[in-house]
């Protein structure tokens, strides 16, 4: 592959900043999920939420989302098999 040919995808700054609002966000959900009392699916909810974060960092800061989609297809299989081994296998869920 001639790296000289490829472009690079510029992410307007207003993006960045949004994607950092929304990971702001989603901790504050974690934090505050984390004081109810949910059993067995406090961890499928935590997991649950750090994947939509992972998701966005490597979308975003990791271009992903503009990269081949090859390359967000095995880290969206590596997310969903990550939840299955933690949550549905530890928990007992499914």
């Amino acid at each position: 592959m001639n790296l000289a040919n490829t472009q690079h995808h510029i992410i307007p700054l207003r993006t960045y900043f949004r994607v950092f609002i929304a990971l702001i966000i989603l901790t504050g959900v974690t934090i505050g999920v984390s004081f109810i009392d949910l059993g067995g699916f406090n961890m499928v909810t935590a997991l649950i939420i750090a994947g939509a974060k992972a998701s966005l960092v490597a979308m975003f800061f990791m271009h992903l989302l503009y990269d081949r989609k090859m390359n967000l297809a095995i880290f969206l299989t590596a997310i969903l098999h990550h939840f299955y081994r933690n949550c549905c296998i530890t928990c007992c869920i499914f």
